[in-house]
C-alpha cells in the first residue's frame, strides 16, 4: 500500500511539473483545458479512495493507474511527433506502467474470481486470434 501511495505522490509531482510548463507555452491553446481535465481525472480519482474498505489496495493501485494514465494524455496532447513516433512512445509507456503489475503477481488486478478471470482470458485469446487471422497477408 505504501508503494501504491509512492506512486500516485511521483505521478502526481510528474503531472504538476508539466502542467507548470505547458501552461506557459501559449502556443497550444487548447493544451490548459487538456491539462485541467487530466487534473480533474487525478483528483476524482484520489477522492474515491476510502481507506476503511477491505479492498483500499485495489482502490489505490486504481487510483495509481487513473494517475499514470492521466500523464500519459497529458504527454500525448503536449508531443509533436513524426509519423509513427507517436504509436511507439505510447507502446513503451504502456509496457513500462505494467512493470509494477510483474513484481506482485499475487495482488488481484480485478475484481473476477478464477474461474471469471479464466473465461474473460479465453474470450479475449478468441479475439485476438480473428484480429490475427484477418490482419494476416494474403
Amino acid at each position: 500500500m505504501v508503494t501504491s501511495m509512492k506512486s500516485v505522490t511521483v505521478n502526481s509531482s510528474k503531472l504538476l511539473g508539466t502542467a507548470k510548463s505547458v501552461s506557459q507555452d501559449v502556443t497550444r491553446p487548447n493544451a490548459k483545458n487538456q491539462l485541467a481535465a487530466a487534473a480533474r481525472a487525478v483528483t476524482e480519482s484520489i477522492n474515491r479512495l476510502d481507506v476503511t474498505r477491505p479492498n483500499a489496495k485495489n482502490q489505490l493501485a486504481a487510483a495509481a493507474r487513473a494517475v499514470t494514465e492521466s500523464i500519459n494524455r497529458l504527454v500525448d496532447a503536449c508531443t509533436d511527433a513524426g509519423p509513427g513516433q507517436k504509436e511507439c512512445e505510447a507502446a513503451v509507456r504502456s509496457i513500462a506502467s505494467t512493470r509494477a503489475l510483474l513484481h506482485a503477481p499475487a495482488q488481484p488486478l480485478s475484481e473476477l474470481g478464477y474461474f471469471a478471470c479464466l473465461d474473460a482470458v479465453v474470450e479475449q485469446s478468441k479475439t485476438l486470434s480473428k484480429h490475427a487471422f484477418n490482419s494476416r497477408p494474403q
